[in-house]
């Protein structure tokens, strides 16, 4: 999925991550949760 340094290796810590929003940009959140848009 492209080559993104920031990309876990984990999609429950990406999951995570989005949740605590620590780094998750909304262009990030909306490819993760394109429901919210």
């Amino acid at each position: 999925m492209g080559s993104s340094s920031l990309a876990p290796t984990n999609m429950g810590e990406f999951l995570q991550l989005v949740s605590n929003g620590s780094f998750v940009t909304p262009r990030l959140r909306a490819r993760a949760f394109p429901a919210e848009m």
